[in-house]
């Protein structure tokens, strides 16, 4: 699978999060993204006959790793963004609904993980699908190496539960927590100014 990360992000990130002119970036050569569910989404969800499938969100366990392909993070704030492969699935016996490049983004006020949408394998749009919350603080200034980020709190976003009730023809809570995210990642420094 072919990794892409927007230079318009990238810019966004140091725009938006530099807490000073001369600012640090770092690339994110690698590393790994992983999803522990929420037992509150996964009664929910099991409750209405939709279940998350293979290389997806498991039931309170951590899901095989989304290989983080690609990014770019200001060492001194932590903001930034990063590309993934892979995705996960939601199914009933008639729907399947796919998400697959998922952009983690601390950009902002509200750091979000965006990601593509198919139902029954046709398009049905790019949209936020959690609203995270990353641990307080981040234990920022980051430096090169690996860095492990785990504890990240992640909510449905209320366009997600939207989609994914009218899709599956169910009730999702709004800001129903979907799980705990974790990100271990590795950084090299690109750039000193």
């Amino acid at each position: 699978m072919k990794f892409t990360t927007t230079r318009i992000s990238l810019a966004l990130a140091l725009i938006c999060c530099a807490s000073s002119v001369h600012a640090q970036e770092a690339d994110v050569t690698g590393g790994s993204l992983t999803i522990a569910i929420a037992p509150q989404l996964a009664t929910v969800l099991q409750a209405q006959g939709v279940s998350a499938s293979s290389s997806s969100l498991l039931s309170g366990s951590k899901v095989p790793f989304l290989a983080i392909g690609g990014g770019v993070f200001d060492l001194a704030s932590g903001c930034g963004s990063f590309a993934t492969a892979g995705g996960f699935y939601v199914v009933s016996s008639t729907t399947r609904l796919k998400v697959v490049d998922l952009m983690f983004e601390t950009v902002g006020p509200y750091p979000v993980v965006t990601g593509s949408i198919f139902v029954n394998g046709h398009f049905a749009g790019n949209t936020v699908i959690f609203d995270i919350t990353t641990p307080n603080p981040l234990h920022a200034p980051f430096a090169p190496g690996s860095v492990i980020i785990p504890g990240i709190q992640a909510n449905l976003s209320p366009a997600f539960g939207s989609l994914l009730g009218s899709t599956f023809n169910i009730i999702i809570p709004p800001s129903i927590p979907a799980g705990i995210l974790s990100v271990n990642t590795e950084l090299i420094t690109l750039n000193v100014q």
